[in-house]
């Protein structure tokens, strides 16, 4: 009992855990002084001593040989579904983003003011440069292609 106690112990302090999460580590301990060698039993492990060379050892369960192609392929199926699924996702997600722009669209070609203009050769035409204006100083130029002529209007 002291063994087991000074070993969980010690196990605790190497794993950096707190004295109340012992039962995190009673079964690695019970496991490993099982196959210690005890003098009481004439350096025999007492998990030799107790049972027979064909009985399993602390597994739950009977032992199940496997390859790894046998556990990577069910990974890989998996990979294979989120794949198809995430490009579904994508798939959905552009569908809905498409009709959302085209319905924006419509709505927006609908609105009055939206279309350009249509001018023809001789039309009389309004023109204002945003880029040309001084601050403080608001300039408005009108021009007229028939007569050519540009009025300018200062504050």
């Amino acid at each position: 009992m002291r063994e087991t106690l000074r070993c969980c112990r010690a196990l605790l302090s190497e794993w950096r855990l707190q004295p109340e999460e012992w039962s995190r580590v009673v079964k690695v301990v019970q496991l490993v002084l099982n196959q210690t060698a005890s003098p009481s039993l004439g350096g025999v492990a007492h998990i030799t001593a107790t049972m027979i060379p064909s009985d399993t050892i602390s597994i739950p369960g009977p032992i199940e040989s496997t390859t790894l192609e046998q556990i990577q392929m069910p990974r890989r199926q998996h990979v294979k579904r989120l794949q198809q699924a995430l490009e579904d996702m994508h798939r959905k997600m552009s569908e809905v983003n498409n009709a959302v722009r085209s319905t924006g669209r419509q709505t927006r070609r609908k609105k009055k003011g939206n279309s350009m203009a249509q001018f023809d050769i001789g039309d009389l035409v309004l023109y204002a440069d945003v880029w040309q204006q001084v601050a403080g100083e608001e300039v408005c130029s009108c021009s007229c292609d028939r007569d050519d002529f540009e009025l300018n209007l200062r504050d």
